[in-house]
């Protein structure tokens, strides 16, 4: 088996010591930015989450301890709560006769 020469091979190879730190700089300029993605990623989604709180629980629950139903802003836009009425229908199970067979 032949032994290999660590010197005589690293003298060979012409790594570019400038290269290799520019990318190694640009790899963690990467982690950070990812990092930082994944920050407002989850400062967004709580965002989202308090926006649709005060949208579907909050505003709605005010005005109907108010008794208003319809608000008109500053701006011109309007902010209406509807009164959803939510039918279920029971679904009806249909006896499965003959498949209970006793030996």
């Amino acid at each position: 088996m032949a032994e290999i020469d660590i010197e005589k091979i690293s003298s060979k190879v012409d790594i570019d010591k400038t290269s290799v730190k520019t990318i190694s700089e640009k790899c963690n300029q990467l982690k950070q930015i990812q990092e930082q993605i994944k920050q407002d990623e989850e400062k967004l989604s709580l965002l989202k989450h308090k926006a649709r709180d005060f949208e579907e629980r909050v505003i709605p629950e005010m005005m109907q301890e108010a008794g208003v139903s319809l608000l008109k802003l500053d701006d011109g836009s309007t902010i209406e709560v509807k009164h959803c009425n939510c039918f279920f229908q029971q679904r009806q199970v249909q006896p499965n006769l003959g498949t209970n067979k006793s030996l």
